[in-house]
């Protein structure tokens, strides 16, 4: 988008939302689940959200990819690792045991209200999927020369 802006680091979202209400600061990235209340109660504005499609969690909020920015997506993202070596029976049976937790309604619903999307892949999918992570942010990392300060 050629926004330039300037990276604050902050020591926790407290402080960072203490000055975004304050008027300190005037836009920064957050999970929804964090923004939510302050979005829904009127005291922010969420402008869009990072991931390709919108959100249940934040109905009415566009995908920034639809609104100005095509094939922008940008999306947190959890799993489950185990140390490598772990035998092929025990990461199917860990996998099984994720999915199974990650079908139930009522964690669906928990999770749906924090912003998040289920997606269950095996081990060999979420493995690729890291790998493609990391080629991804490697790529940017570089061609902007990012440096960690």
């Amino acid at each position: 988008a050629k926004v330039k802006a300037v990276h604050v680091p902050y020591k926790g979202q407290s402080l960072l939302i203490t000055d975004m209400l304050g008027g300190r600061i005037a836009m920064y990235f957050s999970t929804i689940a964090v923004v939510k209340p302050y979005v829904e109660s009127g005291k922010m504005r969420a402008f869009g959200v990072t991931s390709a499609k919108p959100s249940a969690a934040f109905p009415g909020v566009p995908a920034i990819g639809d609104v100005g920015l095509p094939g922008y997506a940008v999306e947190n993202w959890y799993g489950l690792l185990a140390p490598s070596g772990t035998p092929p029976e025990v990461l199917a049976q860990l996998a099984k045991d994720a999915a199974d937790i990650l079908s139930r309604p009522s964690v669906r619903e928990q999770l749906l209200a924090q912003g998040l999307m289920q997606a269950t892949q095996t081990p060999d999918e979420f493995a690729a999927h890291i790998r493609q992570e990391t080629l991804t942010w490697r790529r940017v990392i570089q061609s902007r020369h990012i440096e960690a300060d």
